[in-house]
């Protein structure tokens, strides 16, 4: 799915927009529209009592605040799926209750809060996106000419115990799209996973990832995502939990919070703090029988470049992943990728001029014993 930015834009965009209004307007100051995005909670998770609030940059006019509530249910070119039904539908404020949720607008008409119910009780770990139409106007009549998509996913609590699970092959992709920070701007790697059957913990190290030329720009399909294994690669290591979920077969996955630096393109350097993964996964449930994975990635805060310029928070981007099979993982394409069951992982990544984050001496979790 392609979002609409959800917050301000990059500090570039933004001046040039400026730049550009100004010299229409003589020395006239810009009036941007309002914007609107959705403040993650404390701790960075909603559970099924945590409200969604949104925030907007400047007092709105109510009559035109109007927004839908999907389930992000994608495809593997990354767009919503023809048969995905609505939670909620044309929910104004006005209306006080929509989809089962309670709305309340603040005196300055800067937040509206949604207190949930019972809505989203039976649909835990389930991303789902609050799209603001077009039309979002200030209290001067200025709208917004776009709609804005916010991404959102309710958590049940992690549970220790058994988990019975059988994967393709632990390999997975990572497709997330994170164009509420940079319009178009999409993390991929590729990760390996191994379970502790007896109590949920699990283990990953994730490599990065690009797309093939020919692939359309938020491809989710693995077919078309290829390990980084060269001086633009790096992989890092995730600790995380996987908990049974109600529904028949699928688990709730969750990785602990971690802060990120690593480089993009070989050159740029990025921080995630505080980057968070958590989905459904469904095993066998995807594509020619591939393990599924669907979600949302937070983080409490990316900085961009040597000089760390703030582009704020994630508070949820949604991503997608897919099982890769034993067989494929033989093609060229996959020589090199660190194995979390390697003895040395990185040994080729590092060869070839690549950044490994592993903890070293590199010691293989308790599952691959």
């Amino acid at each position: 799915m392609t979002s609409t930015p959800s917050r301000g834009l990059c500090p570039l965009a933004t001046a040039l927009l400026l730049v550009g209004a100004l010299t229409a307007a003589g020395c006239e100051t810009y009036d941007p529209p309002p914007e609107v995005e959705i403040l993650a909670p404390s701790g960075g998770q909603w559970f099924p009592e945590t409200p969604l609030v949104l925030r907007f940059t400047e007092p709105v006019d109510t009559a035109t605040l109007v927004f839908d509530v999907w389930p992000v249910s994608l495809d593997e070119e990354g767009n919503l799926r023809s048969d995905a039904v609505a939670v909620a539908t044309g929910c104004t404020p006005s209306q006080g209750e929509c989809g089962g949720m309670t709305m309340t607008l603040s005196d300055d008409k800067t937040t509206l809060t949604l207190d949930q119910g019972d809505t989203f009780r039976e649909r835990l770990a389930t991303p789902f996106f609050i799209e603001v139409a077009a039309g979002l106007s200030d209290l001067r009549g200025r709208p917004r000419r776009v709609p804005t998509r916010l991404v959102f996913q309710v958590d049940p609590p992690s549970t220790e115990g058994e988990v019975d699970v059988t994967l393709n092959s632990g390999v997975f992709t990572i497709s997330a799209d994170l164009g509420d920070i940079l319009a178009g701007t999409f993390l991929r790697m590729i990760a390996d996973m191994r379970v502790d059957p007896a109590t949920g913990q699990t283990w990953l190290i994730a490599t990065v990832a690009g797309k093939l030329k020919e692939a359309i720009p938020n491809t989710n399909d693995p077919r078309e995502i290829n390990p980084k294994i060269d001086g633009e690669g790096w992989v890092l290591e995730l600790e995380a939990h996987l908990t049974p979920l109600p529904e028949e077969g699928a688990f709730f996955m969750e990785t602990v919070p971690q802060d990120i630096d690593v480089k993009v393109l070989g050159v740029i350097r990025v921080r995630l703090q505080q980057l968070r993964l958590r989905a459904t996964l469904r095993p066998g449930a995807g594509p020619d029988g591939r393990d599924a994975y669907i979600g949302v990635l937070s983080s409490a805060k990316v900085l961009l470049g040597d000089d760390g310029d703030d582009l704020g928070a994630v508070a949820a981007a949604d991503w997608l992943g897919y099982g890769i099979f034993d067989s494929e993982l033989t093609e060229e394409r996959y020589q090199g990728l660190p194995r979390i069951c390697e003895a040395a992982p990185c040994d080729i990544l590092v060869a070839n001029g690549g950044d490994c984050q592993l903890s070293l001496p590199w010691s293989p979790p308790a599952p691959c014993q």
